[in-house]
């Protein structure tokens, strides 16, 4: 998707040729005093959201990746116990040789 660019910014004419050099700077200086703070505000508002969008797709993966290995020691447990089972059947007709196991 391809951004627009922002066109230039103008500078304010001023309303009356009456008007000095001085005047209209601070005219111009006070509308970007009023500006900046919303500015500064809603420039760290997005960044914060940025960063929290990045945190969150980090957890993600990481969610993920734990998810992943909790599976991959559930079968493992679930290999050794049921070697564990046969070892103790094999176990009990060694001991018992005449005896059905149940287990």
């Amino acid at each position: 998707m391809r951004r627009r660019r922002k066109p230039p910014k103008r500078k304010l004419e001023s309303a009356s040729s009456s008007c000095s050099d001085d005047q209209s700077n601070k005219f111009e200086s006070l509308e970007d005093n009023l500006s900046s703070p919303v500015d500064a505000k809603l420039k760290r508002a997005k960044n914060l959201v940025a960063s929290m969008a990045t945190k969150a797709a980090s957890f993600a993966g990481e969610l993920g990746s734990l998810k992943s290995d909790l599976s991959f020691l559930q079968e493992r447990c679930a290999f050794f116990q049921l070697r564990r089972h046969s070892n103790l059947a094999l176990l009990h007709q060694i001991s018992y040789p005449g005896e059905v196991c149940l287990s």
